[in-house]
């Protein structure tokens, strides 16, 4: 049974459409989306969307979309696969890619701590999906584990704009705004992109770092590979993507990511559940669900592990039924921190984690805040925030001019109306370390 999205190319001279796709595939991917929709349909998930690949030949051998088959419906007309949507946590193995190509290890350590961003003339707290902070982490806990604050502050160290130009090498098209306008969260998925082009950027670290671009037309000429990452940066992702022990944190154990064959599976999930995402790829296939609202209506509550994640794991079951299965590329280098692999040999050392710079986290420049008229004046505190200082660490601030010594990364501010500014320097024997920047607030 051909696609909808299939019969509308143009024929070739013979009139005769040839694709890529595997007609017993493509029916068996159709029934198991059509059933988990309509499983799903009392939880606001109207449409859905898979996507199968050959990631050695580009081929694509399921294109499927579901929900709405109405065509009188506006959804009904829309090809659910390449519709552009917020990605959540999918794009945050890209991030580190990046990170592991800049110096970072799979060991590197990144705290996990309370961080705020200002956005506009307000600000915006980050928090993981569990509300939970764990601390210093490493690259693979934060990747595996799928945790925001670390995934922002490797963005940061990355930059912006250069991951953005890393998104575009990877194929993803649409992504035409400012970097400023994407900010850290591109880090978080707040830029949006299609399930064919995610799939796509799965395959480059499926291909340890070749691009390949996907095609569906049997008679469309083959296209050479391009390199757009390095191969060992996608090796230590395929490794981490892999390791249940790596999302114990969050996601527990035994739970619906751990596939039976070598997978290096991710999922992501938008703000109000207004897109679901799983995708991931084994030695030979890469697959991607997409579920949601075309209308963009929110679901209840529907992440990438209930509503795609189940899909994907019977996508890879039947890919793998009777299929010859290997695992997964291994980092060349013994990965620093890998539960699966064995520890360093005696001498060699990771890399430092790069050493953070002292910087005033809360407020951010240009903060307007208001007093909050429930609480008396006199209990009103407001946390001024630090990275780069540890619990332990002599710090003087200096608030409106006064110098305020205190301990730590944080110094509890009674909020007081008026402009203020703020600034912090880190004391070690009797000097100053280290200095931040004067930011300048409100409080009205």
């Amino acid at each position: 049974r051909p696609c909808r999205e299939a019969r509308a190319l143009p024929p070739g001279k013979d009139g005769v459409i040839r694709t890529t796709l595997s007609g017993g595939l493509q029916d068996f991917c159709q029934g198991l989306l059509d059933r988990r929709v309509a499983d799903l349909s009392g939880k606001g998930v109207e449409n859905a969307a898979l996507l199968v690949a050959d990631h050695r030949t580009g081929e694509v051998l399921a294109y499927v979309v579901s929900g709405n088959g109405d065509a009188a419906l506006p959804a009904g007309a829309i090809d659910a696969v390449a519709a552009r949507r917020q990605p959540g946590s999918a794009l945050k193995p890209f991030v580190y890619a990046l990170a592991l190509e800049r110096g970072w290890t799979d060991g590197t350590v990144i705290a996990d701590e309370p961080l705020s961003a200002r956005v506009g003339r307000g600000v915006h707290a980050y928090h993981n999906y569990s509300r939970a902070y764990y601390g210093p982490v490493t690259l693979r806990e934060a990747l595996g584990n799928s945790l925001n604050i670390p995934a922002v502050k490797a963005v940061r160290f990355v930059g912006v704009a250069a991951f953005l130009s890393s998104l575009k090498r990877l194929g993803f098209k649409g992504l035409d705004k400012d970097p400023g306008r994407y900010g850290d969260g591109i880090a978080l998925g707040n830029a949006e992109v299609s399930l064919f082009d995610l799939v796509q950027a799965y395959c480059v670290l499926a291909r340890l770092g070749e691009r390949l671009p996907l095609r569906i037309r049997a008679d469309a000429p083959g296209a050479a590979a391009e390199r757009v990452l390095s191969g060992e940066a996608c090796r230590t992702i395929g490794s981490i993507l892999s390791d249940p022990v790596a999302r114990e944190r969050e996601f527990g154990s035994g739970n619906v990511l751990e596939f039976p064959v070598e997978t290096a599976v991710k999922t992501g999930t938008s703000s109000d559940y207004r897109d679901s995402w799983a995708i991931g790829y084994d030695c030979r296939y890469a697959a991607g669900v997409w579920m949601g609202s075309l209308s963009r209506s929110p679901m209840r509550r529907v992440t990438g592990c209930i509503g795609p994640g189940l899909v994907l794991r019977a996508v890879f079951a039947e890919l793998t039924r009777d299929g010859d299965t290997r695992p997964l590329p291994p980092p060349r280098e013994p990965p620093a921190s890998a539960s699966k692999a064995a520890p360093r040999a005696a001498g060699k050392k990771a890399p430092s984690p790069p050493a953070a710079r002292l910087a005033i986290l809360r407020p951010s420049p240009g903060l307007t805040m208001a007093e909050d008229p429930r609480i008396p004046d006199r209990f009103e505190f407001y946390d001024f925030t630090l990275s780069g200082a540890s619990p332990a660490d002599a710090i003087a601030w200096t608030i409106d001019g006064r110098v305020i010594r205190s301990k730590g990364k944080t110094y509890s501010w009674q909020v007081k109306k008026g402009s203020h500014t703020v600034s912090a320097a880190l004391v070690k024997n009797g000097r100053v370390a280290a200095r931040t920047r004067e930011v300048t607030f409100q409080v009205r």
